[in-house]
């Protein structure tokens, strides 16, 4: 009976320390979970018959990671009224090329999960993600309205012209944060536009352009939430 006891305790003893070396390699490691979170205010212009197309994502500051978290469902399904097989890459193709060009790619159901009809007032959206420790982030914002016509895209553009642009009007307008884990919150800035015609992801520095299209968003803001570390919580 005594040997049993001893061994027993013996095993107890090992499982707790295999145990507590897991949890401490994970609470350890670069790699941390966090929840991103982004609250976003529409402007004066967001509401009216043709409701805007949205995206957000982060990415890492090196341009190999990118992940949605959150797009309106026509954009994401690229199904459109009258419009090509391939949808509208001019809605948002600082997004579009994103989802494209970078290592991890977004599948059916990840883009399912994060996408919906476009909010008709504010609205908060969040995703967990694995950032890495010391790793700066970008956050993204895209936002789009069609027939939003100006001065500088009119609605009678000639087709070979600059200021072509179909029914897109105004191109995308792109917003960005930095963020890192050590940097929890930031508003993010409108830093330029999307090309006029989708072919390119490139953000193009053209706001002075932009009229209306400034007032599609108020205002967003991100933050994130990084999960604790509780190492003795975790031990039988």
């Amino acid at each position: 009976m005594i040997l049993k006891s001893i061994i027993k305790k013996i095993f107890v003893a090992a499982f707790a320390l295999l145990v507590f070396q897991q949890v401490w390699a994970e609470e350890n490691s670069e790699n941390r979970t966090a929840k991103v979170r982004v609250l976003v205010t529409p402007g004066s212009e967001w509401k009216g018959k043709f409701p805007p197309q949205f995206a957000l994502w982060i990415q890492d500051s090196d341009g190999n990671f990118s992940r949605t978290i959150f797009a309106t469902k026509r954009a994401s399904k690229k199904k459109w009224i009258f419009a090509p097989k391939d949808g509208r890459p001019e809605s948002l193709p600082v997004w579009y090329h994103s989802c494209e060009n970078f290592y991890v790619p977004e599948s059916k159901n990840e883009m399912d999960a994060v996408s919906s009809a476009t909010p008709k007032g504010s609205f908060d959206v969040s995703r967990k993600i694995q950032l890495e420790e010391g790793k700066k982030y970008f956050v993204f914002a895209e936002v789009n309205k069609s027939f939003d016509y100006n001065e500088f895209y009119p609605k009678d553009a000639g087709k070979n012209s600059a200021e072509y642009s179909g029914v897109n009007g105004q191109p995308s307008s792109v917003y960005r944060a930095e963020i890192s884990l050590e940097n929890h919150e930031a508003k993010l800035e409108l830093i330029g536009t999307g090309s006029l015609d989708g072919k390119s992801g490139l953000i193009e520095d053209k706001t002075e352009t932009l009229t209306t299209a400034k007032n599609l968003v108020e205002k967003i803001v991100v933050s994130l939430e990084v999960s604790k570390k509780t190492l003795h919580s975790r031990l039988p």
